[in-house]
């Protein structure tokens, strides 16, 4: 019987220390994760800062850098200025050529599955930008 229960506490001595190596390396992948979007995230603001994305970006973003506005108002069509309306259409429209050119597809399990990761991928990157805002 105490074989048994020093085997047992072995085993779960030794699942704990794989849990604890497994959370370890997914909290360096998620921190890679979190300073890779912080780089972009950079990116993208000054590109909006600098007028490489339009007019309609530079003056949003001006508006973000002294707290009238959030990207998530700007979005969630909180922001009602004439820039936002127009970013906001913008997006609708490219969102539109992108839904259709996806149906137009030829539907392969290929095509289907880079989507489908792109999807995920989206998701991720709405959740990462979140934190970053919050």
């Amino acid at each position: 019987m105490s074989d048994d229960f020093a085997s047992t506490i072995e085993n779960i001595r030794q699942q704990t220390a794989a849990i604890r190596s497994e959370r370890d390396a997914l909290r360096k992948e998620i921190e890679a994760e979190r300073e890779a979007n912080a780089e972009l995230k950079e990116k993208l603001v000054a590109a909006r800062r600098s007028g490489e994305l339009g007019s309609e970006w530079r003056v949003l973003q001006q508006r973000i850098d002294i707290f009238q506005t959030t990207e998530d108002d700007i979005y969630n069509g909180i922001d009602l200025s004439p820039e936002a309306r127009s970013v906001r259409k913008t997006m609708g429209e490219y969102y539109g050529r992108a839904q259709q050119e996806m149906q137009e597809g030829d539907g392969s399990e290929e095509l289907l599955a880079s989507n489908a990761r792109l999807d995920r991928e989206r998701e991720k990157l709405v959740e990462t930008l979140r934190d970053l805002l919050s």
